[in-house]
Parts: structure tokens; C-alpha cells; sequence
């Protein structure tokens, strides 16, 4: 199958090509082509288009694990999984400080700066 958002490696780049795939697969979540429940490129086909180890490829969908917005179902596959799914709809000002931080538009500090300022204004 054919996956136009996977981009190509910069394996001269400072970024741990780990993180370059999961940037790649993050994109395609955060800017809509690829949606809540949509199925992620299977391990192989990920290892195809990348030309890197398996390994590699699953330190890269670990990380969308860990952040929430892919999860594993045994025997099937990674699925896209966003708040919305979890029954969850993020305000509006988070959602943009989290697209801008991961269209890299925002340098940490001042995402870390953002968030404390957006989470005051939220009950606890």
C-alpha cells in the first residue's frame, strides 16, 4: 500500500531517526490523513518505505504509544487513537500549542511556558 505522509530519513540529521518516523506518522495524525481508528502501516511496511531496523521501527510507534495517540491491538495492528476516542475533546488553545509543537513551530521552553499558562486557566 501506498502512504504519501511517510516522508524520507535525514540520517545525517542530529534527530535519532527513531524520532523522524514518529514525527512523519504524528503529522499524518495531527493534520487529518490518518484519523481516529485508522490503521497505521504495519511493521513491515514501515521497514520497507524506511530501510531501517525493526527495532528502530518500534521505537518510533512506541513513542505515539506512549503519548497516547496510537494504540496496539493483538494480532491486528497499531491504530491511530486520538483524545477524542478516549471520550476526551481537548480545548481548542491546547489542541493548537500541541499542533504547533509538533509542526516544530514552538521551542520547548516556550511550549512548556504555553501549557503552564493554558492549564491555570483550567479547573483542576
Amino acid at each position: 500500500m501506498e502512504y504519501p505522509f511517510l516522508g524520507s530519513l535525514d540520517r545525517a540529521a542530529d534527530r535519532p531517526v527513531f524520532k523522524q518516523i514518529a514525527d512523519d506518522l504524528r503529522d499524518a495524525i495531527t493534520s487529518g490523513q490518518l484519523e481516529d481508528g485508522d490503521l497505521l502501516p504495519s511493521e513491515q511496511e514501515l521497514l520497507d518505505h524506511y530501510r531501517v531496523a525493526r527495532m528502530t521501527i518500534r521505537a518510533a510507534t512506541r513513542v505515539l504509544q506512549d503519548e497516547g495517540i496510537a494504540a496496539a491491538r493483538h494480532g491486528k495492528g497499531l491504530y491511530v487513537r486520538t483524545p477524542t476516542s478516549a471520550g476526551v475533546r481537548l480545548p481548542d488553545d491546547v489542541r493548537a500549542l500541541l499542533a504547533a509543537v509538533a509542526a516544530g513551530n514552538v521551542d520547548p521552553d516556550e511550549a512548556a511556558e504555553r501549557a503552564t499558562a493554558l492549564l491555570a486557566g483550567y479547573p483542576a
